[in-house]
């Protein structure tokens, strides 16, 4: 049933939003790495929908701190506001489910909101290549990333 309504909602959006759904329609992905507590490798795939300025999406997300030897999986929901050509700004919400001190059985959901900025660049029809500095405006002592944030990525226009 939930799947259903989920459907309907995104196709309700998509007819909305736009007729030309397919050439708005992107994936990717984001690496990003982290050394301010020890390296922290990011890989995140993305699906995302673009109108004009507005982009919004989901993406899955894998993490392993080296240090802390912690493995972590989760979800981020992301908007992204283009305020001047390729210039933009980035607001995401993420929940990721962290390993807990040395039992790897022992975990807990750790819930993050950052927030920043980036710049993106074409580099053939339809790719694009982007980075971006973010700060996590509710940083938990038990993240396993610490600010700032900095990611890049690559995204493809379906």
């Amino acid at each position: 049933m939930i799947k259903k309504k989920l459907q309907l909602l995104l196709i309700l959006i998509f007819v909305t939003l736009g007729f030309n759904v397919k050439s708005q329609v992107y994936t990717g992905g984001t690496m990003g790495v982290n050394y301010n507590d020890g390296v922290v490798v990011e890989l995140a795939p993305i699906l995302g929908y673009k109108y004009k300025i507005f982009e919004a999406g989901v993406s899955p997300l894998f993490s392993y701190a080296e240090r802390q030897n912690k493995f972590a999986a989760g979800a981020r929901l992301f908007t992204i506001v283009t305020v001047y050509k390729d210039t933009f700004v980035h607001a995401e919400f993420e929940a990721a489910n962290v390993q807990k001190g040395e039992d790897i059985k022992s975990r807990e959901w750790v819930l993050a909101l950052p927030i920043g900025g980036g710049y993106q660049y074409e580099i053939s029809k339809g790719v694009y290549a982007y980075g971006m500095i973010l700060y996590n405006v509710i940083q938990k002592e038990n993240s396993l990333t610490k600010n700032p944030i900095i990611r890049g990525g690559i995204k493809y226009q379906l």
